[in-house]
């Protein structure tokens, strides 16, 4: 949701913006199968609370984290407030691709950043962006939706190789 909210001010108005990365954001709404999931997640939050909802999820939302990681991401998400995961949750399922808008903002570098494990957009979807962008991308090997919790030294290194690369104002 982060990389569609800095596309969207970007989109708005790039002048205040150096660079824009992109990390494990896709071009639009998220791919079929996260789609179904998205849309169970929803009906569950109707009846169930957000422990509730969590235990349901059991361990399928933490494939890649370790046992920190996964007590970080349930405390984050026992913290996070209903109203937000019904819109985001909304607009994941309906966010048209503006990639070509996107592309047409030359003056401004763009960076994709994704791991090969990433389960929200496929593979595809997000070469296929990069590519139209014109971006640098940094793939991130054994990384799923999360790169900068999952691999955060080889996600702050892709980050600070691109951003080295862009010219100093």
């Amino acid at each position: 949701m982060g990389g569609h909210l800095a596309r969207a001010a970007v989109l708005s108005d790039p002048r205040p913006f150096v660079s824009l990365t992109l990390l494990s954001s896709g071009p639009a709404e998220a791919g079929r199968l996260r789609q179904s999931e998205l849309k169970l997640l929803l009906q569950a939050l109707e009846t169930m609370t957000m422990a509730q909802v969590w235990e349901a999820l059991g361990e399928r939302r933490h494939i890649h984290a370790s046992a920190e990681e996964a007590e970080h991401l349930r405390s984050r998400w026992l913290r996070t407030h209903v109203s937000h995961l019904r819109v985001v949750g909304r607009q994941l399922l309906t966010e048209p691709d503006r990639t070509p808008e996107l592309a047409a903002v030359e003056s401004l570098p763009k960076h994709v950043v994704y791991g090969d494990a990433e389960d929200t957009w496929t593979l595809w979807q997000l070469e296929d962006m990069a590519a139209r962008l014109r971006a640098h991308r940094t793939l991130l090997s054994g990384a799923g939706h999360s790169p900068n919790l999952q691999l955060p030294a080889e996600t702050a290194a892709g980050l600070i190789a691109f951003w080295s690369r862009l010219p100093r104002a």
